[in-house]
């Protein structure tokens, strides 16, 4: 069978042959979920991995990055210079990973109708699965930003843990770019985060997400493009701030007030660091229509505790 070509130019998709490994990540890994929280699963591309702030002719690699205009994106070369396209390499892993059936030009044709490339395969699944390249060292950058985040032990327990590209790219890239962005996953780190959180907080996180999701989908007319990965970015900075780690008491309702106040501040800043890299604005993907929708959905339901209060009463009616 012959397949349409998403790239004009070729790309060494055929050098990741196989998936390494696959295992949980998000909510569910993190212990951070509820009910509604779906499964987030990662597949290891390899046996290639990927070198960050490549040194040509002081080192050999198959595989390199460079950072794009974007911060946390980045392209994928192989040794020829060529880009790795990720909706070429979703397609291809798709019949390893997925329906050998479903796997073909159909997979190509609906990659191609997606206005920036997304990380999780095109699946009716309910859970994502989610293709990753290993990168076989942390970008200096990231080594540096990372280890002002967290006490010297932490950082010392978790830096040689991986770091991941996943397929996907900035919705302001241009078509051109688009279909070569990849975007740096944390979601390994993440994982050893959560491991850290008290019960106190992590209480108060989950009614959040708990209130959050039920509100979108009981008291929101329109689809609410406020994110639950927002929500834990907001939740991951306060901990860090209250040193929570240490596990010390708070007023649950007050820190998911808290919470929930700090996210309607950034979306009225348009500004939210990811935890990990904070030069890199979480917010700047959303649109202006979804950051004014958010800013009105926080506003009419999260602003003070009595509206939290009340949320809590009706939602416990409701189930």
């Amino acid at each position: 069978m012959e397949y349409k070509p998403l790239a004009k130019q070729e790309d060494s998709a055929f050098l990741f042959p196989t998936t390494i490994r696959r295992f949980l990540a998000g909510s569910r890994a993190e212990r951070l979920f509820i009910e509604s929280s779906d499964y987030d699963f990662i597949y290891e591309v390899g046996p290639g991995m990927v070198t960050p702030d490549f040194k040509e002719g002081q080192e050999e690699c198959r595989f390199y990055c460079t950072p794009t205009m974007n911060i946390g994106f980045c392209y994928v070369f192989d040794s020829n210079k060529q880009k790795l396209s990720p909706a070429t390499l979703q397609a291809k892993m798709f019949a390893q990973i997925m329906d050998p059936i479903k796997a073909g030009s159909s997979v190509f044709t609906e990659l191609e109708k997606r206005q920036e490339s997304q990380a999780a395969l095109p699946t009716k699944d309910v859970n994502d699965h989610v293709l990753a390249l290993r990168l076989n060292r942390w970008p200096e950058y990231v080594h540096e930003c990372i280890k002002d985040q967290l006490s010297d032990d932490f950082f010392r327990s978790i830096k040689e843990k991986p770091l991941y590209l996943v397929c996907k790219s900035h919705p302001s890239s241009s078509d051109e770019n688009k279909d070569y962005e990849w975007r740096l996953s944390f979601s390994v780190l993440e994982i050893e985060i959560a491991k850290l959180i008290n019960d106190n907080l992590r209480r108060s996180y989950l009614m959040c997400k708990h209130l959050l999701a039920k509100t979108k989908l009981l008291r929101f007319p329109r689809k609410c493009h406020v994110k639950s990965y927002e929500l834990k970015t907001v939740f991951m900075w306060l901990s860090r701030e209250l040193d929570t780690f240490e596990g010390q008491e708070y007023d649950q309702v007050e820190l998911t007030l808290s919470i929930f106040q700090r996210l309607l501040e950034h979306y009225e800043e348009k500004n939210l660091s990811n935890f990990f890299l904070p030069q890199q604005n979480i917010l700047d993907t959303n649109k202006e229509e979804k950051m004014i929708e958010g800013r009105k959905f926080l506003k009419n339901y999260f602003s003070d505790e009595y509206h939290i209060a009340q949320l809590i009463e009706i939602l416990g009616k409701n189930g």
